[in-house]
């Protein structure tokens, strides 16, 4: 099975170690997108407001989710805040044709993020489909990866933390967690004008928000 692991860690504890093939920038470094009736708005910061944001993420494939928990509590990320494990919706219309990074381009993280539960909103018009999307020559020609994320329960979603040499895991996702995050893009664009452009006809838009965050290049 394939599962994306998250690293969490408090705004005061950034930057910290995260361990995984991924690293964001400073979340104060993000740009958020989210349409209200026919208007795209872009705000600066992340999409919510956090004990602890993500700072970095990667895919893995694993036998059992028991040993992505397992890697997850090895990760420096679980003991200076918290690890998310969430699988990965596998199907034959699922992930995206990698593109091939032009040379020049910066790397950039969209976190697709959706209510939990009933959309606090209205479906917002003018979304176009996923299919439509993937299917884009600039979708095609940026997006180096992604996935969709299964709904967060107590079989597709745990929270690890080590305390003390302790391994704490808590199945599913924080009771008083709002929104969760449904999917994931790498993309390679120019600047962060044209990732704006790829992600503003992102379906995710109609009912979510989508967080852009550049990613700390090796």
């Amino acid at each position: 099975m394939k599962v994306v692991l998250l690293a969490r860690v408090a705004p005061d504890a950034i930057p910290a170690p995260v361990g995984l093939a991924h690293t964001m920038h400073d979340p104060s470094s993000a740009t958020t997108l989210r349409r209200r009736g026919q208007e795209l708005l872009l705000t600066d910061g992340p999409s919510t407001e956090s004990d602890e944001q993500v700072v970095g993420l990667e895919e893995i494939d694993v036998d059992r989710f028991d040993a992505a928990l397992h890697r997850a509590a090895g990760l420096p990320a679980a003991r200076a805040g918290a690890v998310e494990v969430r699988r990965v919706h596998e199907g034959p219309d699922d992930g995206v044709p990698p593109a091939t990074p032009s040379a020049g381009t910066r790397r950039y993280v969209f976190l697709h993020v959706l209510p939990i539960g009933p959309a606090a909103e209205p479906a917002a018009p003018g979304g176009g489909s996923l299919p439509d999307w993937l299917a884009s020559p600039l979708t095609q020609r940026t997006v180096l990866a992604g996935n969709r994320l299964l709904d967060a329960t107590d079989a597709t979603a745990a929270v690890v933390r080590v305390r003390n040499g302790e391994v704490r895991v808590s199945r599913g996702l924080p009771a008083d967690r709002e929104e969760e995050i449904a999917g994931y893009d790498l993309v390679a664009a120019g600047d962060l004008d044209e990732a704006i452009a790829v992600a503003r006809p992102h379906p995710t838009l109609t009912t979510g928000v989508v967080e852009i965050r550049p990613l700390v290049m090796a």
